[in-house]
C-alpha cells in the first residue's frame, strides 16, 4: 500500500497527513487518496476495505457523514469518502496503495515563530502581533510577569528575575509604592498599606518616631522637635514634674528626677522652703506649712523651745506658759497655771482687782484672804482683803480698817476707803449681809454707803445704795415700810443727800439699829470698806 500526504502552512491546528489502511480478505489491493485543505477541506479515500464511504462538509477538522456499503469481493475501487467545504485555497492529498508496498511523498515547510502558527516549542503565536509588550512576545511565548518584558495595559514594570515583593518591581510587576503594604528594601521602613499617622508606620513608610510629629503608639505628644523645656519632651511625654527634666515655661523651679518631698526639691518640683509644709531632711525640723508661732513649729521651722526668745508652741508669753516657766505679772496667759503670780485675768497674769475677779479668774476659790490690787496698773500697793466666795454668785471684796483718827465725820471714812480705791462698803443682799455680819464677829458695819434719794426722806425704800459712784440695790431690813431703827422708826426725815445711814447703837441682831441723821458717826474708830463691784 503506498501513502501520500501533504501538509500546508496554515493547518497546524489541523492534522499533519492522513494515514489511510486498506486491506481485503481475498488479499486484492486497494487506493486511498487523501485531500486537506486550508480552511475548506476536499478529502477522498480510495482503496479501502469494506464498502464504506465518508462524506465530511464544513470547516476544517470537521465532520459531516460517513457511509458504509458492502465489501466487494475483488480488487479494485472499494470505498470512497470525500469531504468538501465552503471555497479556499485547497490541498490534496492522495494515498493510493496495494498489497505489500508503501510509497510516501512529504512537502513541510520549517516552523517559524510570527507565521501565526502554533508550532512545537512555542506558547503562541499571533503573527504580526507578536512583539515584546503584547501578550505574545517576540519569540512567540505567552507574556508572564517575571519574563522581564512589560505588557502594555497589564504590567507597568518587569525586571525578571529580580521582582520581588521588597525590590523596586513587586512579584505582580507593579512599581513597589508606599502603601502597597509591601517594604521595599532600602527605601521603605515599613508598609502598613494605609495612611493613618497615629499607628506604627506613618506617612512616607517610615516607622513611628518620637519626634516625627505624629502621635504614634506608646506616645502621649508629638511635636516635631526635641526641645525637653516645652509641652512636649523629647521622649514625647506630657512635662511632668519627676521627669528629671526642668521646664521652666511649665512652671517648674527644679526637677530632680523624684517626688520625694524630703530633699530639695519637693515632688510637685518646687524648691524646697520654710513653710512648704514638707520637712526637708537636714535642714529643718518641722514644717507646718504657716508662720503662726503659737504652734508646735516655729516660722523658722525649728521646734519650739523654752530658751529661743520667742513666743512659740505651747507658751502664752515669749519663753514662759503652757510647759515652760510661769510667766509673771503682765505676761500673756490662758490660764492661772501659766501665771506665777496673781491670776489669769483677761489674758494676762495680774493681780486681782477684786475677790470678784478672783471668783470668775477661779470659779473654785473658797472664802479667805487674797491679794488684790483694787486700781490695777494704778499706783495703789495692792493688799490683802477678805473674799467671801459663798455669800453669792458674786466673790464680795471687804476689807476693815482701824483707826483711831476715825471719828464722827463721814467723809473721814470715806477717805479712808477710797485710799485704798475702794467705797464705804454697800451690803447687796441678806446673805451678803448676813456674811460679813458673821465675818466682823457678828456685829454690824457701823457706816454704809447708802443716801436719801430726796432731802428729808422717810422709810429705807426711800433711799439708794451707791455702788461705784452710781446708784444700786442694797439690803438692810426685811421690813416692808421700811423700818431700820429698830428703837423708833428710821429713817424718820432729819437727813439730807449728802449724808449716809449711820449705826447708832450695837444690837437689833442682823438688821441693827439705824439712825439717818446729819454728817455724824456714833460708833467710831473703824470702817469697812469694799470695792462695791458685786
Amino acid at each position: 500500500m503506498n501513502y501520500r500526504w501533504v501538509a500546508r502552512p496554515g493547518l497546524g491546528y489541523l492534522m499533519s497527513g492522513w494515514v489511510l489502511l486498506g486491506c481485503g480478505d481475498s488479499g486484492g489491493a486497494g487506493e486511498s487518496t487523501g485531500m486537506m485543505t486550508s480552511g475548506p477541506t476536499t478529502m477522498v479515500t480510495t482503496g479501502m476495505t469494506g464498502p464504506t464511504s465518508q462524506t465530511s462538509t464544513g470547516e476544517p477538522g470537521t465532520t459531516g457523514e460517513i457511509t458504509t456499503g458492502e465489501t466487494p469481493t475483488g480488487g479494485g475501487e472499494s470505498a470512497t469518502s470525500t469531504s468538501t467545504g465552503p471555497d479556499s485555497p485547497t490541498s490534496s492529498a492522495s494515498s493510493t496503495g496495494s498489497t505489500g508496498d508503501i510509497e510516501g511523498t512529504t512537502d513541510v515547510s520549517e516552523p517559524v515563530c510570527g507565521d501565526g502558527v502554533l508550532d512545537p516549542g512555542e506558547g503562541c503565536d499571533d503573527a504580526a502581533m507578536n512583539a515584546d509588550d503584547a501578550v505574545c512576545t517576540a519569540s512567540c511565548q505567552v507574556a508572564t510577569c517575571g519574563d522581564g518584558l512589560v505588557q502594555t495595559g497589564v504590567e507597568t514594570c518587569d525586571e525578571g528575575a529580580a521582582n520581588a515583593d521588597d525590590a523596586a518591581c513587586t512579584s505582580q510587576c507593579v512599581p513597589a509604592t508606599c502603601g502597597d503594604t509591601l517594604v521595599q528594601v532600602g527605601v521603605e521602613e515599613c508598609d502598613d498599606g494605609n495612611i493613618d499617622d497615629l499607628d506604627a508606620c506613618v506617612s512616607g513608610c517610615k516607622d513611628a518616631t518620637c519626634g516625627d510629629g505624629f502621635i504614634g503608639p506608646g506616645e502621649l505628644c508629638d511635636d516635631g522637635n526635641q526641645a525637653d523645656d516645652d509641652e512636649c519632651t523629647n521622649v514625647c511625654a506630657s512635662p511632668d514634674c519627676g521627669d528629671g527634666k526642668l521646664q521652666m515655661a511649665q512652671g517648674e523651679e527644679c526637677d530632680d528626677g523624684n517626688v520625694v518631698d524630703t530633699d530639695a526639691c519637693l515632688g510637685t518640683c518646687v524648691a524646697a522652703k520654710c513653710g512648704d509644709s514638707s520637712v526637708q531632711a537636714g535642714v529643718e525640723e518641722c514644717d507646718d506649712g504657716n508662720a503662726d508661732e503659737a504652734d508646735m513649729c516655729t516660722a523658722q521651722c525649728k521646734k519650739p523651745s523654752c530658751m529661743d526668745g520667742a513666743k512659740n508652741g505651747a507658751e502664752t508669753d515669749v519663753d514662759c506658759g503652757g510647759g515652760c516657766d510661769k510667766c509673771g505679772l503682765g505676761g500673756a496667759c490662758v490660764a492661772n497655771s501659766d501665771c506665777g503670780q496673781g491670776l489669769c485675768i483677761a489674758d494676762s497674769c495680774a493681780v486681782p482687782r477684786s475677790c470678784k475677779q478672783i471668783k470668775e479668774a477661779s470659779p473654785a476659790s473658797k472664802d479667805g484672804n487674797y491679794q488684790i490690787d483694787p486700781d490695777g496698773a494704778g499706783p495703789l500697793v495692792p493688799l490683802v482683803a477678805h473674799c467671801d466666795m459663798d455669800a453669792g454668785a458674786c466673790g464680795y471684796t471687804w476689807l476693815r480698817h482701824d483707826d483711831p483718827a476715825l471719828l464722827a465725820d463721814q467723809n473721814v471714812y470715806a477717805a479712808k476707803c477710797a485710799a485704798v480705791g475702794m467705797e464705804v462698803i454697800v451690803t447687796r443682799t441678806k446673805p451678803h449681809a448676813q456674811a460679813v455680819f458673821d465675818w466682823n464677829l457678828s456685829q454690824n458695819v457701823n457706816l454704809v454707803n447708802v443716801f436719801p434719794k430726796v432731802n428729808g426722806a422717810q422709810g429705807i425704800n426711800n433711799w439708794q445704795g451707791i455702788c461705784q459712784g452710781a446708784p444700786c440695790s442694797f439690803w438692810m431690813t426685811d421690813n416692808a415700810n421700811g423700818d431700820v431703827g429698830c428703837t423708833n422708826f428710821e429713817p424718820n426725815g432729819d437727813n439730807n443727800t449728802n449724808a449716809r445711814i449711820y449705826l447708832r447703837q450695837a444690837g437689833c441682831g442682823l438688821q441693827g439699829n439705824w439712825n439717818d441723821g446729819n454728817n455724824t458717826v456714833a460708833i467710831q474708830g473703824w470702817v469697812i470698806c469694799s470695792p462695791n463691784d458685786c
